[in-house]
């Protein structure tokens, strides 16, 4: 079989277009290649984040449970407070019934003093007046 001229070019037409095909997978195929390099890298990335969020929230939920256990504390902070604030507020008002009490009993003893020196001046005023009499 000869081939004639019309074979020839339409073989080197075939061949062409072959050719061209052939560029044109090898350039899909680093397109590909390329797309295969960033999906990858994206994929990290996805990973990284979804590592990264993870993280946050454990990080969140730790913060939450201290706010929690800070906000219990100052409660019971709050509570010793008032707590103590009411034992003072007793002490004082004890402290000042007591203050009390004993200027009663020193106006009581000072008034007993008094009675007792009226007393003691009657009596001397008894003594001196007899005294005199018997030096008469």
């Amino acid at each position: 079989m000869i081939m004639s001229e019309s074979d020839n070019n339409r073989l080197d037409r075939i061949e062409a277009l072959i050719e061209a095909i052939g560029k044109r997978v090898d350039s899909n195929a680093r397109s590909i290649e390329g797309l295969q390099k960033s999906i990858d890298a994206l994929q990290k990335r996805v990973d990284s984040n979804a590592r990264s969020i993870e993280a946050l929230t454990n990080n969140i939920a730790v913060s939450q449970q201290e706010a929690q256990r800070d906000r219990a504390r100052l409660y019971q902070v709050m509570a010793d407070l008032a707590l103590s604030q009411a034992q003072m507020a007793e002490t004082h008002t004890q402290f000042q019934r007591n203050i009390y009490q004993r200027h009663e009993e020193l106006d009581q003893r000072q008034s007993e003093l008094s009675n007792r020196q009226q007393d003691i001046v009657e009596i001397l005023k008894l003594l001196t007046k007899q005294s005199q009499n018997d030096n008469n």
